[in-house]
């Protein structure tokens, strides 16, 4: 097994800590945890989980576009390792956009 790199130490330090501030911030500023997901979603754009919190914040924004645009970004960067978003991604990204209010 190979043992990990520093830089991919970092990254994935970076990640996670994009990841617990974003999560810290949706309920009362959805727009900047929207904004550090993104910026977390371009250290590492196979990480479906980023995508999923990313979803939640442009919910909470009232953004049905966003929630589209998130779900299609992650659908082609799973494509470059033969994957798929899970079913429950995808459940959700509908659900979410259902109940956005941009889509009613």
């Amino acid at each position: 097994m190979r043992t990990p790199t520093t830089r991919e130490t970092v990254r994935r330090w970076g990640t996670e800590a994009h990841l617990l501030l974003a999560d810290d911030l949706l309920d009362s500023n959805p727009q900047a945890a929207s904004d550090l997901l993104a910026k977390a979603i371009g250290l590492d754009r196979y990480n479906e989980a980023l995508y999923v919190k990313a979803m939640h914040a442009r919910h909470a924004l009232g953004d049905a576009d966003g929630i589209r645009t998130l779900l299609r970004a992650l659908t082609k960067a799973l494509a470059d390792l033969d994957a798929e978003p899970h079913e429950d991604t995808i459940a959700l990204a509908t659900q979410l956009r259902k109940n956005s209010p941009d889509e009613n």
